[in-house]
């Protein structure tokens, strides 16, 4: 895909970072979930980094929410918490006990999860507000582009399907295209060196996806 000058930012990000995208995109981890051949030891020690980085997910929107330059911004982003401390924890708790999957068991210093754990949670404590929703919006945009080809190919049910699920679903849509409209609508008002920043920062994230679930592997 090549960029167009006259297309979103949004959709900039996407086609300027391509290569790493589509690698994401079609990345192990992707294909195996979505064929059924995952290891049952890799989508476990998956649920143990992803239930670890919610976590880490509160404290960087959070964050989002007392830089947020709005009161609509933090309206929504206090919404965005309470769907993280409920919905997707909830998930992970009825996970480890249904699966059997005891959290202490699996090493969180995998340096594929700790560089995107750390990665991202720096990027929200040390960046600005656009720094936030442009990360947020790399991996939640990555997760339902993903997610939606993948659930068309799952078959049965399970805990794999319902996490593929859970982010084609109506709420995590809605929040990825919200951060879809704030970085375009913030990107109206800064420069071309701020949006090449933005644009390499989201390549990073991309990157760090990758090496996360590439650790899942062990």
């Amino acid at each position: 895909m090549t960029a167009n000058a006259s297309s979103a930012f949004s959709d900039r990000l996407v086609s300027e970072n391509q290569t790493v995208w589509d690698a994401m995109q079609t990345h192990r981890f992707v294909e195996e979930l979505a064929s059924g051949t995952m290891p049952e030891r890799a989508f476990h020690r998956y649920l143990v980094y992803e239930g670890a980085f919610v976590a880490t997910a509160v404290r960087i929107f959070s964050l989002a929410l007392a830089k947020a330059p709005t009161i609509e911004d933090q309206r929504w982003l206090h919404g965005v918490v309470g769907a993280l401390l409920t919905e997707q924890l909830d998930y992970f708790d009825r996970a480890y006990r249904d699966l059997g999957v005891d959290p202490a068991a699996f090493d969180r210093t995998a340096p594929g999860f700790t560089a995107f754990d750390r990665g991202m949670l720096t990027i929200a404590e040390t960046g600005g507000f656009s720094d936030i929703v442009t990360a947020m919006f790399c991996a939640e945009w990555m997760y339902l582009n993903w997610c939606r080809a993948a659930l068309a190919r799952m078959e049965g049910q399970g805990f794999p399907r319902e996490w593929v699920a859970l982010h084609v679903a109506p709420g995590f849509e809605a929040q990825a295209v919200w951060l879809k409209s704030r970085i375009d609508a913030l990107a109206g008002e800064m420069d071309q060196s701020e949006r090449q920043r933005l644009t390499a920062l989201f390549g990073e994230v991309v990157e760090l996806e990758i090496a996360f679930h590439t650790a899942a592997f062990g």
